[in-house]
């Protein structure tokens, strides 16, 4: 059976990447979703430290762990939703037909910019029959009940023992910790 890891590049499913490499187990694809702010520019949506990490220190690493690296993306960049128009049934009709402008935190459009490629790219490869490893620390209980009741999943982080804020020190101790973790 074959395996992917949806990667995000935070501290759990980087210390799953590490798990696996240590454990050699082995991994065929690692997933990421990276929304743009501007896709004609290639202007990455996410905080410049985090995909200068990305691009010069974790994927080159992962890479040479032997572990190939697929970026998906959405079609519709911060852009596009920032300048898109409203429809003629908002809640708020001061809103009807305005743009969108600033996407705040809760109510961002951007969020399925970043899930929905993922879902599609996976959907695709669940159908095939491939696993998943997801990055879920024994402390999330909830998170794991739900795992438990899926057949293609399973964490890594749960068989070898490890809580999120383990997951972290191992990130630190592989040099492979997002720096958006430092900025607190």
């Amino acid at each position: 059976m074959k395996t992917y890891l949806s990667w995000s590049g935070g501290k759990d499913s980087t210390a799953s990447v590490i798990l696996a490499h240590e454990n050699k187990i082995p991994i065929d694809l690692l997933i990421i979703s990276l929304p743009y702010f501007d896709k004609a520019k290639k202007i990455y949506a996410d905080h410049p430290l985090h995909i200068q990490w990305l691009f010069e220190t974790a994927i080159p690493t992962f890479e040479s762990w032997g572990y190939k690296i697929k970026i998906v993306s959405s079609d519709k960049d911060y852009k596009y939703w920032f300048f898109k128009k409203r429809g003629n049934n908002c809640k708020n009709k001061e809103y009807n037909g305005k743009t969108y402008g600033w996407l705040f935190g809760g109510m961002c459009k951007m969020n399925p910019e970043k899930v929905e490629p993922i879902k599609k790219y996976v959907k695709k490869l669940e159908e095939e029959g491939w696993q998943s490893i997801v990055g879920i620390g024994i402390e999330e209980t909830d998170r794991l009940e739900r795992l438990h009741k899926r057949n293609n999943q399973i964490s890594l982080l749960e068989q070898y023992g490890y809580t999120c804020q383990m997951a972290k020190e191992l990130c630190k101790k592989y040099g492979l910790l997002s720096p958006l973790y430092e900025m607190g």
